[in-house]
């Protein structure tokens, strides 16, 4: 980066342990063509082995940044802080098990911020690489995909089409942070309002990060665990009003949430561990789908026909009310 220019990219890493992930996500780092960035890591590790390592790389990557976290703060805390940190115009989080995927592929995230004068935020396909067997998943939203989020952040509630948050950059704007509050939906919540106030979005169709997938990470310890599921989306829906379960991407979400779980009474609701309101439309949905084989359920067109007939139910009983 030339002397006293501010970077256009800050490269944000939050880190915790793993300091062989972090190497391989800084040579990926240290691989680029474009130079016009800053990195910045947050560590909440125990030990110092990443503060070691990042002392290693700062020849390597002039202008590296490296903050231990003491204590350590919670996972959306790291990211709030390593996002607080930036100069740049725009903010690249990177996930510590993430990586680049080529050598360009900040040039083309570079070359979208320069070209794309009204977005406030970028991302791009991915592949997941399980890292115990390299299983390799490429993920690259359709345009049929991409036009409702345009239309409406909420569809990200259904349908989270960006995926992790290695593969989006956002504009530095230093007014929106991820809630701590979430853990397994907390980058839907930082997506829907970063997009709700700042709308314009550009999606590069290309495989330009590398997601690394390891079931010691935090979130595998949330996925399908009821018990985690249930309440976020359930606080979440209150987060953003409960009205908005008029909402057919909201809907679905908890259609398919209830079938995930197979939950038949307001009961497993509690059990799980949520206490709240309860909308009369997801309790619609809960009785509609106790009285249905779940081999029925299980076929993704007979569900999805489902959800639709109660949905547009519940829309003729709140205009009927009117």
């Amino acid at each position: 980066m030339p002397e006293n220019k501010l970077p256009l990219i800050s490269v944000c890493v939050p880190t915790y342990n793993k300091v062989n992930y972090v190497e391989r996500l800084l040579d990926s780092i240290d691989a680029q063509s474009y130079k016009n960035i800053e990195v910045l890591i947050a560590d909440n590790s125990e030990g110092e082995a990443i503060a070691v390592l990042a002392e290693k790389y700062k020849d390597l990557l002039p202008g590296l940044i490296y903050k231990k976290n003491d204590p350590p703060v919670g996972m959306a805390e790291n990211h709030n802080e390593v996002t607080k940190m930036a100069k740049g115009d725009w903010v690249k989080i990177m996930h510590s098990d993430d990586w680049f995927a080529h050598p360009a592929s900040l040039q083309i995230f570079a070359d979208a911020a320069l070209l794309q004068n009204e977005a406030f935020f970028i991302f791009s396909g991915c592949t997941e690489i399980a890292l115990d067997n390299f299983k390799q998943t490429p993920h690259i939203p359709t345009n049929e995909q991409i036009i409702p989020l345009q239309d409406d952040p909420l569809f990200l509630f259904n349908h989270n089409i960006i995926g992790h948050p290695s593969t989006m950059m956002h504009k530095n704007t230093k007014d929106i942070f991820y809630d701590p509050d979430f853990k397994w939906v907390v980058d839907i919540d930082f997506y829907m309002r970063f997009l709700m106030k700042y709308k314009k979005i550009h999606f590069i169709g290309q495989s330009l990060i590398n997601i690394g997938i390891d079931n010691s990470q935090e979130s595998a310890s949330c996925y399908k665990n009821p018990a985690v599921e249930i309440p976020e989306y359930f606080n979440l829906l209150n987060k953003y009003s409960p009205e908005k379960i008029d909402n057919i991407s909201v809907f679905h979400a908890f259609w398919k949430l209830m079938k995930k779980f197979a939950v038949r009474s307001h009961d497993q609701i509690r059990a799980a561990g949520y206490n709240g309101n309860i909308p009369p439309a997801i309790l619609d949905i809960v009785n509609i789908q106790k009285n249905i084989p779940r081999i029925l359920m299980k076929q993704t067109a007979i569900s999805d026909y489902l959800m639709k007939k109660c949905f547009s139910r519940f829309i003729q009983k709140a205009l009927n009310r009117k």
